[in-house]
């Protein structure tokens, strides 16, 4: 079980470089359009969303209520 988070958190890892990576290019000053740049920066968000979403849940934690 202990594999599994860590291979989740790796995936994790490298979805916020990728998504802080299309952020970042959407910044600098490029000869980019704005529907382009706006893209970007949107992809770069949905990157990171999705990391935050699939983060690994608690380890050994039992829920009473089930």
């Amino acid at each position: 079980m202990g594999k599994s988070r860590a291979k989740t958190r790796k995936f994790n890892q490298v979805l916020v470089l990728i998504g802080l990576a299309f952020v970042i290019l959407a910044a600098l000053p490029l000869d980019l359009t704005d529907l382009k740049r706006s893209l970007l920066a949107l992809a770069g968000t949905i990157f990171i969303a999705i990391a935050y979403f699939l983060k690994p849940g608690p380890a050994g934690k039992i829920d009473p209520n089930e």
